[in-house]
């Protein structure tokens, strides 16, 4: 309903999330994966910059793995919506 009717601020969450659903809904259509695509496409841009930051800081590839496997173990509403 976020994306229907867009605001610059919503009770409980930022007004980011009604314009990245109504971005995936523009295309991708009014579907399950057109409302969860931006949330997955930026959980991958975030693991991509995760490896980044920590190549970059700890100069090893092999715990920048290890980070984005830690990060992409962790549970998020993207993937389990209850």
């Amino acid at each position: 309903m976020w994306s229907r009717w867009l605001a610059p601020s919503y009770y409980d969450h930022p007004p980011m999330v009604g314009y990245l659903i109504r971005l995936g809904t523009l295309l991708f259509g009014d579907n399950l994966i057109g409302v969860r695509s931006m949330a997955i496409l930026a959980t991958i841009a975030a693991s991509v910059l995760l490896y980044i930051l920590t190549v970059v800081l700890f100069d090893d590839r092999r715990i920048g793995l290890i980070a984005v496997l830690w990060f992409s173990l962790t549970p998020r509403t993207v993937f389990f919506p209850w």
